[in-house]
């Protein structure tokens, strides 16, 4: 005995057949068909149609005795739809582009950090960026921490250009920092996107004759604005008081009464 379901043999041949016409192809081979539910037929199969175990055995029987030729072809369906980037995908192109077209380069670090980095920065023991998530099977040393800011890479990397007599860099990271609710873990950290910004040396050109100058505070500044230009967010802009920033050069983003970003020349 097998039952069979109407709507699965169309659904496989791609037929609209009524019910009753299924009935009477299988009963054409002495098969007993009998209705045991409004959307199932019980089939119940000679002793000698020993090839026939399954729906989808029965299946084929109704397709052979209706005839193939008299099956309409027909397009498979499908539930895909075309790949789209999400809205935040999108923002975070059209900052890449933004920052590029301003004279930046885009630089990717690892999201793994030293634990020195962070007293380098002089960090207070208490600051939320020194409770960084340690890694049970470092590469090395120096990449054993998860990163809770983009500040130390972004450094690292001005120091090996300088150690490379390459004087003028301008670059832009957009990155993740996980910042997790306490230590030891007892749950997932907040893995945040974040966009750091670094300068030294001459400032980019803006045209032909422009005559040289190195960097300074306002040219960050103004790469800042653009970001947030660009994200489409207005921050209020307050001094600021960084232990890794010139006491005098710093300042910090504002929304909603959170800070929101810190930017500056590095402490002397």
């Amino acid at each position: 005995m097998i039952h069979v379901r109407p709507e699965r043999v169309n659904a496989v041949l791609g037929t609209d057949l009524p019910d009753d016409e299924m009935k009477r192809l299988l009963s054409a081979l002495h098969f007993t068909v009998e209705r045991v539910e409004a959307n199932r037929l019980k089939v119940t199969v000679p002793t000698y149609r020993s090839d026939i175990e399954r729906e989808v055995d029965l299946i084929e029987e109704i397709a052979r005795l209706y005839g193939y030729d008299r099956i309409e072809p027909t397009l498979p369906r499908s539930s895909a739809v075309r790949g789209k980037q999400e809205g935040k995908m999108e923002q975070v192109d059209a900052l890449r582009a933004r920052l590029s077209a301003a004279g930046l380069d885009e630089v990717i670090n690892y999201s793994f950090m030293n634990p020195k980095s962070l007293r380098n920065l002089g960090l207070a023991e208490d600051d939320p960026a020194r409770a960084a998530i340690p890694i049970l099977n470092p590469i090395t040393e120096e990449m054993s921490l998860l990163r809770t800011t983009l500040m130390p890479g972004l450094l690292e990397l001005l120091v090996r250009n300088l150690r490379r007599q390459i004087t003028s860099v301008h670059v832009y990271e957009i990155g993740s920092v996980f910042l997790p609710e306490s230590l030891p873990l007892r749950s997932q950290p907040e893995e945040r996107p974040a966009l750091g910004i670094a300068l030294i040396g001459q400032a980019p050109s803006s045209g032909w004759g422009v005559a040289q100058r190195s960097v300074d505070f306002y040219d960050l500044k103004g790469f800042v604005e653009a970001a947030l230009q660009e994200l489409g967010v207005t921050t209020g802009l307050r001094r600021a008081s960084h232990p890794a920033l010139h006491p005098g050069r710093a300042a910090e983003l504002v929304l909603d009464g959170r800070v929101v970003g810190v930017f500056g020349e590095v402490h002397p």
